[in-house]
C-alpha cells in the first residue's frame, strides 16, 4: 500500500498534526475545545504505571479529553481523560496471536462506545513500537482478528481518526480497509 494513497500517512511531525486535529475532535466532542492537561497532571497519570511516550504526553498537552460516557452526550470512541484509571500501561498477556505478544505492553489510551479499547503497542513481536491497536471483539472490521492493528504510529493514527471522523465504521471505505488488510495480513480478503 502507498502512502501516498492515504492522506493520513503523509509524513508531518505530531505537532502538526495536532494542530490539525483537535478541532476535528473538539467537533465531534471528543476533546475541550480549549486548553490541554498540565503537566502535573500527566506525571499524576503517569505515577499509576510509568511514564508515557513523548508522542502521548504531547497529545495530552495539547487536549484535554472529555468523558466517553457523560450524560447527554454519545459518542462513538473516546480517549481516556487524564485522571482516569484505565489510562495505564498493562501486559499484553493474553492478546493473540500469542506468540505476537510475548512480554508486549499495551498503554492504554481510549476505547469505543461498545467497550473496545485501543492502545499504543510497545514489545509486539512484528508492529513497531508505538503502533495503535484496537480489540475488535464484535468483529466490525473482520471476524477473523480481534487485535487489530490499526495505526503504524500514533501521528498516523490521529489523523486517521481526524480523516474518517470515525474509529471503526469505515471498513466498507476502499481506503479504510484496503490499509486494514495491509496492517493485518491474516484478515479475510
Amino acid at each position: 500500500m502507498s502512502d501516498e494513497q492515504h492522506p493520513w500517512r503523509e509524513p508531518r511531525n505530531l505537532e502538526t498534526v495536532l494542530a490539525e486535529v483537535k478541532p476535528v475532535l473538539a467537533s465531534l466532542g471528543i476533546v475541550e475545545s480549549g486548553a490541554g492537561c498540565s503537566e502535573a497532571e500527566i506525571a499524576a497519570a503517569e505515577g499509576r504505571s510509568h511514564r508515557f511516550p513523548e508522542d502521548v504526553r504531547a497529545f495530552y498537552r495539547s487536549v484535554r479529553p472529555t468523558e466517553l460516557f457523560a450524560p447527554g452526550a454519545r459518542k462513538e470512541f473516546g480517549f481516556y481523560t487524564v485522571g482516569s484509571k484505565e489510562l495505564t500501561w498493562k501486559s499484553m498477556e493474553g492478546a493473540e496471536p500469542a506468540e505476537d505478544w510475548v512480554g508486549a505492553q499495551g498503554l492504554f489510551l481510549g476505547q469505543s462506545a461498545f467497550g473496545d479499547p485501543f492502545w499504543w503497542a510497545e514489545g509486539h513481536r512484528t508492529a513497531p513500537n508505538g503502533s495503535i491497536f484496537l480489540l475488535d471483539h464484535e468483529g466490525n472490521l473482520s471476524e477473523d482478528v480481534m487485535f487489530a492493528h490499526f495505526a503504524r504510529s500514533f501521528a498516523e493514527f490521529l489523523a486517521k481518526l481526524a480523516y474518517f471522523k470515525s474509529l471503526d465504521s469505515k471498513p466498507q471505505d476502499e481506503l479504510f480497509r484496503g490499509e486494514y488488510l495491509e496492517l493485518n495480513p491474516s484478515a479475510k480478503r
